[in-house]
């Protein structure tokens, strides 16, 4: 929640919550861990989109100070226990990209939080200061230590209405007045998707210490998973569900988002890792809707051993202390494997859960809030777009609305039953045959503007194909043949009952100098 473009941070030790069940592990409570009141407020306060004016007080490298502009976004973390800050804004001597994860930490009676941003060496740090209310202020602080010296850093949001807040940010030697760093004036607009910013974007190669194979792992994927027989799961159980990683500000952190649903219910997730060069490790904040905290960083770090990531911790539960692991392996460029581990302390590891993931051809979606109406349209259109990949009918069927109407690049108009009966079912059959498949599935540059209960959605779009071709506006068999296109879409999706549908669709050629 701070902007630390403003300062430098030594790297430190992250500080330790209380010890937390880790929900990877473990199959959901029956009861759901519900937000503090403490939490209610933070999300009340500062949920929304924000336009911000950043005045930055003059200092040895700003003689004249400075004035940058921005936005940022809060949302609310997996089962609204934590807060997700992410941001952007634009100075004089360049852009800032940051993201923030707060959480409510009931035994310590404070707010613990994650900041990371592109102008921090190590990428990420863990606030050392509980941060709290002081009647309806929120003040956040931290310490560290630069050259040899200790600095203390802190925060105040504060002139909170329902439209605009202010935030104020002080820095100085401990046991000295604070200097203050900068003051941000924010005002809220409606929430309206831009594209996903250069750090999610346009970068692709992680920039932590690692092998070449982390890189593998950013995208979108597919994921099914097995559990293993078990007290809770006497017959062990599958699931499915996605997962996004994508890379964190300036490259220097890694960002997971992940939905699945098991037979006990639905599960939601989002961690942020990066490098720790005193454990030498990738150091995380892992936030989960059935972690009671809402968000944990453990004490140890996950380590590469190889081409394979490994993290194991050690527990207390029921009075007996259990070793948890977690092991990423096999990382190609389409799949990779992600195994649960546990047992005794000491003794071999048995898996509890298997986790297979396949790679879904499709942008990076931008960080939002695992409840929102915007979040459910992500998880529509990420299963729309699985679904057209592997000839899904069924699952395409029920995402589409019974008024569906299509235009095609040729100006052929298509209602729901002529789309399904012309196009997608003979192509889906020759999917599913295994005499067609898409080679390159690729969305690109999405765009989402929000309008109640209806979206529209544009972007770009590159397909290839091999097996089959058109046959006027169906398709047929062609084992030598291949298709390919470079399209720009737009598609409404509407809202009813608390799920999306997609209603029209129009494509067109994408000129190489049209505009962009």
């Amino acid at each position: 929640m701070c902007i630390s473009s403003a300062f430098t941070q030594e790297e430190k030790p992250a500080s330790t919550p209380p010890k937390s069940e880790s929900s990877k592990t473990q199959f959901q409570r029956t009861q759901t861990p519900q937000p503090s009141p403490e939490m209610q407020k933070l999300l009340s306060a500062l949920s929304g989109t924000w336009a911000m004016t950043v005045a930055y007080e003059p200092s040895e490298s700003r003689p004249k100070g400075d004035l940058g502009r921005g936005e940022v976004v809060f949302h609310p973390g997996p089962g609204g226990l934590s807060l997700i800050e992410d941001e952007h804004s634009k100075n004089a001597t360049g852009e800032m990209f940051g993201l923030s994860v707060t959480w409510w930490d009931e035994n310590a009676k404070g707010f613990r939080a994650v900041w990371c941003d592109n102008s921090l060496p190590t990428g990420c740090i863990v606030m050392s200061k509980l941060a709290n209310w002081e009647g309806d202020r929120f003040v956040l602080g931290d310490e560290f230590e630069r050259n040899g010296k200790k600095y203390t850093f802190k925060e105040i949001v504060f002139d909170i209405t329902a439209n605009t807040y202010t935030q104020a940010l002080y820095q100085g030697e401990s046991g000295s007045e604070l200097r203050q760093l900068l003051t941000i004036r924010a005002t809220k607009v409606p929430a309206v998707t831009s594209p996903v910013s250069k750090s999610a974007q346009q970068l692709s190669t992680l920039n932590i210490p690692g092998p070449k194979v982390q890189n593998l792992m950013l995208g979108t994927w597919s994921i099914k998973i097995k559990y293993e027989p078990s007290k809770e799961m006497p017959q062990g159980g599958t699931g499915e569900g996605t997962q996004v990683w994508r890379p964190g500000p300036g490259d220097r952190s890694i960002i997971e988002e992940e939905h699945w649903r098991n037979p006990p219910g639905e599960f939601d997730g989002f961690s942020v890792g990066w490098w720790d060069a005193k454990a030498e490790g990738q150091r995380f904040v892992w936030c989960a809707n059935d972690v009671p905290e809402g968000c944990v960083v453990p004490k140890n770090v996950a380590k590469w051993e190889g081409e394979r990531l490994v993290f194991t911790e050690e527990r207390e539960e029921a009075g007996k202390k259990i070793t948890h692991g977690e092991i990423f392996s096999d990382i190609a460029p389409n799949s990779f494997t992600q195994i649960l581990q546990e047992g005794e302390p000491g003794h071999e590891l048995k898996p509890t859960v298997t986790i297979r993931a396949t790679r879904v051809m499709e942008p990076f979606l931008k960080p939002t809030s695992t409840s929102s109406p915007e979040a459910e349209l992500h998880a529509a259109m990420a299963e729309r777009l699985k679904a057209s990949i592997e000839g899904d009918t069924e699952k395409i069927e029920s995402l589409t609305a019974d008024e569906y109407v299509q235009t095609d690049i040729f100006g052929y108009v298509q209602d729901k039953s002529a789309w399904l009966n012309e196009y997608f079912r003979p192509l889906a059959g020759l999917i599913k045959a295994g005499k067609f498949r898409w080679e390159v599935y690729d969305e690109r540059d999405v765009r989402i503007r929000m309008l109640g209960d209806t979206a529209v959605v544009i972007g770009s779009m590159t397909l290839k194909g091999t097996g089959a071709k058109p046959a006027g506006h169906t398709w047929e068999a062609s084992p030598q043949s291949s298709v390919g296109a470079n399209l720009r879409f737009t598609r409404v999706w509407i809202n009813r009952n608390g799920r999306w549908f997609l209603a029209a669709v129009h494509n067109a050629r994408l000129l190489e100098q049209g505009n962009k």
